[in-house]
């Protein structure tokens, strides 16, 4: 998204406060059921005795500190620091919006899903695909670090949980 379109869109959003909403809204619901997903598959391998738990806790965990310490390194800035508009959910934090921590992190969980229950791996993919625009939308991530984030966590997702 470039300067002209980032701040069409905030302009935009601004001056429709449901459309807003339900922005700010389904960004927040869909990130919870993402996590709240992967807790309910951690709990059901954890009350079943699944082998299955170790793996469903450290690939996701090794894909969240890599992804985390990559961001710190690179430090980009992010659609609000670059174009001077704060994003739609008034966040301030400065730096280290590549690759998009809220995408690794879903695509990563999206790939455990897939891993323990294919059924609802699609629908963890659908969820994170419709995340994705929603980052972009409210102006804390470029469109590249969504990409990356997804890519990022789907391919170290898919190593670890179907190839290692």
């Amino acid at each position: 998204m470039n300067e002209q379109n980032y701040h069409a869109v905030q302009t935009w959003f601004r001056a429709h406060p449901a459309a807003l909403q339900a922005l700010l809204v389904g960004n927040k619901v869909l990130s919870t059921v993402v996590y709240l997903v992967y807790g309910v598959l951690l709990l059901v391998l954890l009350l079943t005795r699944d082998s299955r738990l170790w793996r469903a806790l450290l690939v996701p965990a090794a894909v969240f500190l890599g992804g985390s310490a990559l961001r710190r390194k690179l430090n980009f800035p992010r659609p609000y620091e670059v174009y001077h508009t704060p994003s739609l959910d008034n966040k301030t934090r400065a730096g280290q919006s590549f690759p998009s921590r809220h995408m690794f992190s879903a695509s990563v969980l999206t790939a455990c899903a897939f891993w323990l229950c294919p059924p609802l791996g699609w629908v963890m993919l659908g969820t994170t695909a419709l995340l994705a625009p929603l980052r972009v939308l409210i102006g804390v991530h470029f469109l590249r670090d969504v990409a990356a984030g997804a890519l990022f966590g789907g391919l170290l997702g898919y190593l670890g949980f179907f190839v290692l």
